[in-house]
């Protein structure tokens, strides 16, 4: 097995190996980052849940469809820190992105995305019930409002602090994390 992370690679190639995936994963469907576990809490316990990586943006954030009324959107009222993790089961490649959430909703962004909404996927962000909501019978989840407009339309934009790199390779992983993207890019190795 090839692994993506190499110990010659140095810091910068790190980087920019993992950046490529990220872009690669908003672009493949099949790509194992695609699907991502976003991480949140409510103060008292921590959610987890796999999500659709829509975009890795040129300026290095993640975006993420969802429906305004859904628990990570309560949990991100609370407290907007979360975390991505990615997996790439046939590189053996894990990431942790550690970020803030910017909510963008009934905003030029949540608009720009909404139009590119395409077929029953608009039914996502459209439901009569709110997403969690109990009910008796699953038939009751399938109503959804005859005119489908974007109300309840999230873009999530998760903007990076902190990304920890852990490449799995038998007895030899390595392991890097990246901070302050805002300033000066801190980087280092750590022992896995």
């Amino acid at each position: 097995m090839r692994t993506l992370i190499e110990p010659q690679h140095s810091l910068k190639e790190i980087l920019e190996i993992v950046k490529g995936e990220f872009s690669k994963a908003s672009k493949l469907k099949r790509h194992p980052f695609k699907y991502v576990a976003l991480n949140t809490s409510n103060g008292e316990r921590v959610n987890s849940r796999y999500v659709v990586l829509r975009k890795f943006t040129e300026k290095e954030s993640f975006l993420i469809f969802t429906d305004a009324r859904s628990e990570k959107m309560a949990d991100l009222s609370v407290k907007n820190n979360c975390s991505l993790l990615f997996f790439h089961d046939g590189k053996k490649l894990q990431v942790r992105v550690n970020g803030k959430a910017v909510v963008h909703q009934n905003n030029e962004v949540s608009q720009r995305y909404w139009n590119g909404v395409k077929g029953n996927s608009d039914k996502a962000y459209t439901s009569v019930l709110a997403p969690g909501e109990p009910i008796k019978h699953p038939e009751q989840a399938f109503a959804w409002n005859e005119t489908l407009n974007d109300t309840h339309f999230v873009v999530l934009e998760i903007v990076p602090q902190e990304i920890d790199v852990l490449q799995l390779n038998r007895d030899q992983h390595i392991r890097a994390r990246f901070s302050d993207f805002k300033d000066t890019l801190k980087a280092s190795f750590l022992v896995p």
